[in-house]
């Protein structure tokens, strides 16, 4: 192999290896943000619930 061929190599693999580290980032920010939806979700139905707790005590 000549130097351009090994140079060249290097590069797209390189390339690759960013291109697969970008892919791995946005899918992990992706996860992230879903974890983050579904917990919010989940502290406002306990916060509507604690409320809804609340107001039925005060009525008895």
């Amino acid at each position: 192999m000549t130097d351009t061929t090994m140079k060249r190599r290097a590069i797209l693999s390189l390339a690759q290896k960013i291109e697969a580290r970008v892919r791995t980032d946005e899918t992990a920010r992706e996860i992230i943000a879903k974890a983050c939806r579904r917990r919010d979700a989940k502290t406002e139905r306990l916060r509507a619930a604690r409320v809804q707790a609340e107001e039925q005590q005060r009525q008895l």
